[in-house]
């Protein structure tokens, strides 16, 4: 067991990261209580497991015997057994020092990366940390001079734009991975075998939405909702075609019509999916109170409402809403406060940092931990392959896998997933992995 780490950055940003480093405070994932609704599989998918590993580390236990309440044992070391031995080297190239937004998601996220590479070094992974101070209007020529003279596997960053040429050039000469966490548009991903995107770009996450809701909605008869001035017009003209491409009942009505014209653009004998042109929490209330109305004129009627990630930001505010309205929502990644894990991680990072975690979605301290996991996981299991395969790492956020973009060219994070607001109250994650 072994997690060495260097920080190389300026005199200020070494004392922060210091001490950011202190102390070996793990993520504990060992056990599991079962909430109600959850089931074998569901809570596999969630800890990077097979239904099989956890029938193997509670004997007796069955999909048909697993009760809400009850603690089941969560193999920790289950997706290493199978892991090389070979040292995992990265190297994150961040704006630690950076005042305002990009310093501090930047500090988050390596905090979350930080954790999880102590939880990994305690289950037998020898990790080499660095940690490089990125600084805008500066050339990242000293870093890449010392990653370099290593051998580093996979490189995290950078955050600035200015500097994805420089370092996208330097990873294709040493054939080092470079996984930019926060920007979805870097254009080297398109040429470039050994660049990632964590961030989606809109191209491929309409592609897989569109996916995701032809195998989720087989069938449906689907509504769009112009809202007038709507700012998601590009999805919903994109997924309008794929429905009509195979077949789909597709119509659509203005917000502001009479009820009894959305009635001719819904179906009687089937459910209807309704989707506004617009991601604003202005639009979502729009949404949401045309289908109250409809609903009481026409009960009879089967009504969901399909929306947009921006929306989470308003969840807590029209939950009970949203589960009335049989609301789906898609998304890159989801923060579940209520989840076992997730609330361990956040309890975690409070008692080592003093902090909580920034309202930002994605969460950035769940984002580095998530990365971490993937990315060390995926290279002990792998070495040199790895690229596109899922690494069987537990997640909290995102079930992180990428997916090429062309032949030659880089990949990009094709986790992508549907969150249920049920009309029972409850929350569902549907279809959790793009392929």
């Amino acid at each position: 067991m072994n997690l060495t780490q260097r920080i190389h950055t300026t005199a200020r940003c070494t004392m922060l990261l210091l001490a950011l480093a202190c102390g070996r405070t793990a993520v504990a994932q060992t056990q599991h209580t079962v909430e109600p609704g959850e089931t074998l599989y569901r809570i596999s998918r969630t800890y990077g497991l097979t239904v099989a590993d956890l029938e193997q580390a509670n004997p007796g236990l069955t999909a048909d015997n697993l009760k809400a309440g009850s603690v089941i044992r969560i193999p920790s070391a289950a997706s290493m057994t199978d892991q090389s031995k070979e040292q995992v080297n990265v190297a994150l190239v961040l704006p630690f020092s950076a005042k305002g937004l990009e310093g501090g998601r930047s500090i988050e996220f390596y905090r979350g990366f930080l954790l999880a590479a102590e939880q990994l070094a305690g289950q037998g992974c020898n990790i080499d940390f660095h940690a490089y101070d990125e600084r805008v209007g500066e050339a990242l020529a000293v870093p890449l001079d010392r990653i370099g003279n290593g051998e580093v596997q996979v490189m995290v960053g950078p955050v600035y734009p200015e500097h994805f040429q420089e370092m996208a050039n330097f990873a294709r000469a040493r054939k080092i991975r470079m996984v930019v966490p926060f920007y979805s548009k870097a254009d080297q991903v398109n040429t470039n075998p050994y660049v990632y995107l964590a961030n989606t770009p809109e191209k491929f996450e309409l592609e897989f939405v569109a996916d995701l809701f032809l195998r989720n909605f087989k069938g449906a008869n689907v509504a769009f909702m112009r809202l007038g001035g709507g700012n998601e017009s590009n999805f919903t003209q994109y997924l309008r075609k794929r429905l009509m491409a195979r077949g789909y009942a597709v119509t659509e009505f203005a917000y502001d019509a009479p009820l009894e014209q959305m009635k001719t653009a819904c179906n009687a004998s089937r459910n209807t999916i309704v989707i506004p042109d617009a991601s604003s929490e202005e639009g979502l209330a729009k949404a949401l109170a045309k289908i109250e109305g409809f609903r009481k004129y026409y009960p009879k009627y089967g009504i969901q409402l399909f929306g947009y990630p921006d929306w989470l930001d308003f969840a807590d505010k029209y939950k009970e809403r949203l589960h009335m309205a049989d609301t789906h929502i898609y998304t890159g990644s989801f923060y579940n406060k209520h989840d076992a894990a997730t609330r361990a991680f956040v309890s975690a990072y409070v008692a080592r940092y003093g902090d909580q975690l920034q309202e930002v979605s994605p969460r950035m301290g769940l984002l580095g931990y998530d990365l971490a996991m993937h990315l060390i996981q995926g290279i002990a299991r792998y070495g040199k392959s790895f690229s596109t395969q899922a690494s069987g790492a537990p997640m909290l956020q995102s079930n992180l896998r990428f997916e090429r973009t062309e032949e030659d060219g880089g990949l990009v994070n094709n986790s992508m997933f549907f969150i249920h607001y049920k009309p029972d109250g409850t929350v569902d994650k549907l279809a959790a992995a793009h392929k």
